[in-house]
């Protein structure tokens, strides 16, 4: 598997937020090519200060244990906000993903995640 330059990692870990912009104006597949090959930490920093829609049609395209892990690396809100925008069916993936995964640390129990989120609980209704 290629991997990033460390440029370019340093860059996105410095620069978030100009990383983001950058993101947005790549081509989806190019994004998330990109986004393949980061380590979790600057990639999630990055997908974090993105648009919702611009970040949900950049993960689409990324396996849901690569998502998974991007949306437990980042900051609470901006996954929410992502997993808000994502299409039914990929949302649907991620959020039994992320139910079913241990979380450890701070976080407490997987349940709280779709229990007290504001997360869609089906694919119908928003909480």
């Amino acid at each position: 598997m290629p991997s990033a330059s460390p440029l370019s990692v340093a860059f996105i870990e410095r620069h978030p937020s100009a990383a983001a912009r950058i993101l947005e104006n790549l081509a989806i597949d190019d994004a998330a090519a990109l986004i393949s090959v980061l380590p979790g930490y600057a990639s999630a920093s990055a997908l974090g200060r993105m648009t919702p829609f611009a970040a949900a049609q950049c993960m689409a395209q990324l396996d849901t244990d690569q998502v998974t892990h991007l949306l437990r690396t980042m900051m609470f809100l901006d996954a929410a906000s992502i997993l808000r925008v994502m299409s039914v069916e990929n949302r649907d993936a991620v959020m039994e993903a992320l139910v079913s995964v241990s979380i450890t640390g701070p976080r407490t129990n997987p349940g709280l995640i779709t229990a007290n989120s504001g997360f869609w609980l089906s694919g119908n209704e928003l909480m």
